[in-house]
């Protein structure tokens, strides 16, 4: 499978990282640290969570999103096999899905990408990128997690998902000196290299009366590569719902346990939500606390009559202030906050909601936040966010 060179839009902010604990202070990734990085901040079954729960709230005929994490510094060196490369990392998640429905059951197609790029800067290697060169265009490498799933609905209590996740893994190769570069492969038939490979994943999630399930396994090991299970118990009116969960990270052997309380309206304007998880077991660090988040939303101009529905979906601003304790990637205590604006449900074209949507525009900063850290492995530096979102 032939992945485009340009699969996400030039005008999004490009996500760069200061790999610090990494690097030492140098602003070099090797091999080494963008495997730490990729495993680390890919999780496409969390990817997939977050817009199954768009899809259950609004139930929309056709749905578009991308969001990205960047953060101060821009460039970087990397090695590899044709030298020292200056490279810009990017960190983007992407959703496409459309459905088909009669009367209580469903059938949509869900396309979701959860990426980590290292791109070769035009600007430092003009040569690289322009076709002229000895390599023709040279992208660059990446770590790369593609799933393509069917999600069936039937009636209000049964939903399934099936579907394959194509994985894609960066060429490394071993120096005479015993280090790691990245490596490139002539193709056959066609004046460029490959500099990444892939293989196939299969994916399953399913939910059932309340009850979800998910998995993800590549056949290679007998254990799968990523297992969660959640109950949902709506606890009654504005108080939101309770969910507990179990999560199963076959990095580092992890297996995770608690809950989330999300939708607790404090105020018809204001919402609360939380997580709490603790490490049942993890390799060479035992049991202890993983994570702790809360957030607080806030809405203005909201209608507080309007509904979900269509052309009813109301224009208004939200503002999301965030806290989090985090030992759950860096070994160490990690305190750090998020703040998020965002204009929802905006008209794609005023006056015709029903034919052109409604999107969403959101941006954000923060600072060693577990959200933004578990996409993006970065402690002690600001980052930036921003999302488009477009609704049918």
């Amino acid at each position: 499978m032939r992945m485009p060179r340009l699969l996400f839009p030039c005008w999004f902010f490009i996500a760069s990282f200061l790999c610090s604990s990494l690097a030492a202070g140098e602003k070099r990734i090797t091999p080494e640290g963008f495997e730490w990085i990729s495993k680390t901040s890919l999780n496409v079954m969390a990817t997939y969570q977050r817009y199954d729960e768009l899809i259950k709230r609004y139930d929309p005929k056709l749905l578009f999103n991308i969001d990205a994490v960047r953060g101060c510094e821009h460039d970087y060196i990397t090695p590899t096999t044709i030298g020292d490369l200056t490279v810009v990392p990017v960190q983007l998640d992407f959703a496409l899905y459309g459905n088909w429905r009669i009367k209580q059951t469903s059938l949509g197609f869900l396309a979701v990408a959860n990426t980590v790029d290292l791109r070769i800067s035009k600007e430092a290697h003009p040569d690289l990128n322009s076709g002229d060169g000895p390599y023709g265009i040279l992208y660059g490498w990446y770590k790369r997690y593609i799933l393509a799933a069917f999600r069936g609905s039937f009636g209000e209590n049964i939903k399934l998902a099936i579907g394959e996740v194509y994985a894609y893994s960066p060429y490394v190769v071993t120096a005479l000196d015993g280090s790691k570069q990245f490596g490139l492969i002539e193709e056959q038939g066609y004046k460029e290299y490959k500099t990444t490979k892939g293989e196939k994943e299969s994916f399953l999630y399913a939910n059932f009366y309340g009850y979800e399930v998910g998995g993800i396994h590549d056949f290679k090991k007998v254990n799968p590569k990523l297992f969660q299970l959640r109950k949902f118990f709506n606890i009654g009116k504005d108080l939101g719902e309770l969910i507990p969960g179990v999560n199963y990270y076959r990095l580092a052997d992890t297996t995770q346990a608690g809950i989330e309380h999300k939708d607790f309206m404090l105020t018809p304007n204001v919402s609360l939500g939380g997580k709490f998880f603790l490490n049942i077991h993890e390799r060479n660090r035992g049991a202890g606390l993983a994570y702790i988040t809360g957030t607080m939303s806030a809405y203005f101009l909201k209608d507080k009559a309007a509904g979900e529905d269509d052309s009813k979906r109301d224009l208004y601003i939200s503002l999301t202030p965030g806290l989090s304790y985090s030992r759950d990637i860096f070994d160490e205590d990690l305190w750090g906050y998020s703040l998020d604006i965002a204009l929802e449900n905006f008209p794609m074209a005023p006056g015709h909601e029903k034919n052109f949507g409604q999107g969403k525009f959101a941006i954000g900063v923060s600072r060693n936040y577990h959200g933004t850290l578990h996409r993006v492995p970065i402690k002690d530096e600001m980052l930036l966010s921003v999302a488009f979102q477009w609704m049918i």
